[in-house]
Formats: structure tokens, C-alpha cells, sequence
């Protein structure tokens, strides 16, 4: 049973996003349900699953935005659905079952080496993207659900959608770090580097700021001067070479980004950017749309409005843009207020760590990552980025490290 959970940790890319579902589950989500019957089958049989206060809060969490959720639906009258339950537990089901079936075995580094070798294949498609391959475009289009109307030079690979194509490289660009800093091969190296030019392939500003926010963690927490110097000429140097290869990515980014002007979807004309970068205003002006509707009663303020036809009529591409307004909109105020205080107890549990290069190191980058950048995007809720923040706070919790409110006890995570 456990092999096959590996199997799908590494091919999970691939079974997203397909042009395909069933009553509106994906294929990728209909093979979750089925390795969460089997974590309750396998649970009631072996008895020994032991509870993390994680474990308690997450549950609570998703149990409180289910809850309020269905109420707050069936007070508007807009119907309920299976499907709205199932996205708000989605990532928590997951969580449920990397913890269950991935303990011990992933301190050994392998399932990561795995991960981002079959990551090269999505790199390759969206370098075939790139450079305009036309048999490789036309059949990733007829399979994957693609959006035609991302501008040029902007590739999405199999994810349909360049931001969460950026997040996925991103963070698996922090696990590449991590593994490089186990181990300074040059494989690693090079795996790292891979991820790197995802993120500048995507063309995603998100995923950019994001790149940056890493690098500074990094160089803030290691506290060897002459590391910090390797650092800053390598970087430097590494930045130069990925300008002179990516040069028209960036360049067209900051065009698109600083035009005096932008057409907004939501109101259907163009609008005044005022010296704001694009993406960023657009977000702004959505999310005082959506905000005028949440507002309009206390049942959607409190519950949101679910992914019932009425809610996804008001979204012009189906998404509400960014992190925290998606899950306002989608699942209401508490919800999105009691995911933040518990990324905030994570953080509290672990900011006062020095081993930055051990499993907790990672999974303090990624709860940076999620706090900050879901301001401007769902990473969240996106496939890939959501997908490896869950696996990795599961790793970190099924390896018996003690969370608590004010420290985490120092304990090696890897018995490598």
C-alpha cells in the first residue's frame, strides 16, 4: 500500500489538470478518496496511529470551515455540495495520509532525489512550450486543461496556469536547497539550479518574489560571514547568467507589470494602474469586489459562498486570485482567519530553531512562502505548492517532532 502512496507523491503533476472529471472530481482527486478509504481502513485495523497536537489543530480547523461552510450554503439558499466539502479538506486528507503511510522512510532523502528527478520532465515540457515545439504544445493542450489566453513566452507546462507552474518550481526549489546543503554534490547542484529556471520559465512575478524571499532567508539565517560572501558572489553571478538566458521573460514582465494602464475582467474596461504593478492592482480590484458581495449578509461574510454556480459566476477566470481572498470567498472569514493563526503557530514553534538545513529549516521557508505570497496568489490551494507544504509539514510531524506554543524540542529529524 505504501509504494503505491509513493507513487502517486511522484507522479502527482500528472494526474492534475487533466481534461477530464467525474461529477467535477479531477482523476488525481478520485485517487485521493481512494487512499483515504484505505487510511481508514489500514488505521482501524493497525490501532497505532498516534495524534499530534498538528494533527488536532489542522482537523479542527477544516472540521470548522466545513461546518460553517454548509451552513452558511444552505442559509443562502445556493445548495450544498459534496465537491465544496471535499476542496476544503482536500489538502488535509493528504496530510492525513503522508503521515500515516511516509514515516521513517522519507528521512533517507530518496523520495526527494525521486521528486525532483521527475520534476524534469514538466521542466522539459515547459521548455518545449518555450520554444514553440508545435507537436509537443498540441498534445499537452488536447490533454491538459490550458489557458490560450496567458501572453507569449509564458509557459505554464502541464499545470494549465504559469503561477502555479512557478509555485511548484519554487518549492521544490527549497527541497532542492535542502538536499544541496545535506549533500554538496553536483547533482544536487544541478537539481537546484533546474528548479531555479522553472521559476524564470513561468515568467511568474509571484513565484519571482518568492525566489527572493528564500535567497534572504538563507543568507539572514546562516551566520558564517564567509558563507554569506560565497553566497552573495554566487548568487550575483547566477542572477547575471540567468538574465542573459531570460532576458526577454524578464524584460516582458516588466513591461507587462509597469504599464500605465490595464484591462480589468472584472469591471470590463480598462483601468488606471497609478504607478501599482498590474497583477497586484488587478488583485486589489477584485478583491474589493468580492469583498462588496461577502459583505452583503453575515452568512456569507461568516460562511462564504462554496463553489456553488452562483459563487463561480461572480469570478471572471473561476479563481479568486489571491490566497486569503480565496479562502474568504470560498469558505468563509473564520476559516481564513484560522488558517493564519495556525501557520502562525507553526512558525512560533520553529522560528527560534538554528538548524535551518534539517526538515524543520525547510518547513519554515514554506510557511513563509504561504503567508506571504498568498496575499497575491492561492498557493494553498495550487496543485503543486499545496501539494509539497502538506507533504512536508506531514514528514515533519510523522518524525516525532514535539510542536508546542513556544518551542519546538531540538531533535534530528533524519537518522541517515
Amino acid at each position: 500500500m505504501k509504494y503505491f502512496v509513493y507513487t502517486y507523491i511522484l507522479f502527482f503533476p500528472f494526474l492534475v489538470n487533466i481534461n477530464f472529471d467525474i461529477s467535477g472530481f479531477q482523476p488525481d482527486e478520485i485517487l485521493i478518496l481512494i487512499l483515504f478509504f484505505l487510511f481508514i481502513v489500514s488505521v482501524f485495523r493497525k490501532k497505532h496511529f498516534k495524534i499530534s497536537p498538528v494533527d488536532l489543530i489542522f482537523f479542527s480547523i477544516v472540521l470548522l470551515g466545513c461546518y460553517i461552510n454548509i451552513l452558511s450554503c444552505y442559509g443562502l439558499n445556493l445548495g450544498f455540495s459534496i465537491l465544496s466539502i471535499f476542496k476544503i479538506s482536500k489538502l488535509f486528507i493528504l496530510y492525513c495520509i503522508f503521515r500515516f503511510f511516509c514515516a521513517g522512510y522519507f528521512c533517507k532523502l530518496h523520495i526527494f532525489h525521486l521528486m525532483l528527478l521527475v520534476s524534469l520532465s514538466v521542466h522539459f515540457i515547459a521548455l518545449m512550450q518555450f520554444l514553440e515545439i508545435d507537436y509537443i504544445v498540441s498534445t499537452i493542450n488536447n490533454v491538459y486543461d490550458y489557458r490560450s489566453s496567458v501572453q507569449n513566452s509564458l509557459v505554464s507546462s502541464i499545470f494549465g496556469d504559469k503561477n502555479t507552474y512557478g509555485g511548484y518550481s519554487l518549492f521544490l526549489a527549497v527541497i532542492a536547497s535542502y538536499l544541496y546543503e545535506k549533500r554538496k554534490k553536483i547533482q544536487n547542484l544541478i537539481l537546484l539550479v533546474v528548479q531555479v529556471c522553472g521559476i524564470l520559465l513561468s515568467g511568474s512575478s509571484t513565484a519571482f518574489v518568492g525566489l527572493f524571499i528564500c535567497l534572504y532567508f538563507y543568507f539572514i539565517k546562516n551566520k558564517s560571514l564567509k558563507t554569506k560572501i560565497y553566497f552573495l558572489v554566487v548568487a550575483f553571478f547566477l542572477g547575471c547568467v540567468f538574465f542573459f538566458i531570460f532576458e526577454d521573460i524578464i524584460i516582458l514582465q516588466i513591461n507587462r507589470q509597469f504599464r500605465g494602464s490595464v484591462y480589468s475582467r472584472t469591471f470590463d474596461f480598462m483601468i488606471d494602474t497609478h504607478g501599482i504593478p498590474a497583477s497586484l492592482f488587478t488583485r486589489l480590484v477584485l478583491s474589493y469586489f468580492l469583498l462588496q458581495h461577502l459583505s452583503s449578509s453575515w452568512f456569507s461574510f461568516i460562511g462564504g459562498f462554496g463553489f456553488s454556480d452562483v459563487a463561480m459566476e461572480m469570478l471572471p477566470w473561476g479563481t479568486a486570485e489571491t490566497g486569503y481572498m480565496s479562502m474568504f470567498f470560498h469558505y468563509g472569514f473564520f476559516y481564513m482567519f484560522s488558517m493564519i493563526l495556525f501557520w502562525f503557530y507553526l512558525i512560533k514553534s520553529i522560528c527560534k530553531r538554528n538548524d535551518i538545513y534539517e526538515i524543520t529549516g525547510m518547513l519554515y521557508c514554506m510557511l513563509l512562502l504561504m503567508f506571504t505570497l498568498n496575499f497575491v496568489f492561492p498557493y494553498y490551494q495550487s496543485t503543486g505548492s499545496g501539494f509539497l507544504f502538506t507533504l512536508i509539514l506531514a514528514i515533519a510531524v510523522s518524525n516525532k517532532q514535539k510542536f508546542s506554543l513556544n518551542r519546538l524540542k531540538k531533535r534530528n529529524i533524519c537518522n541517515e
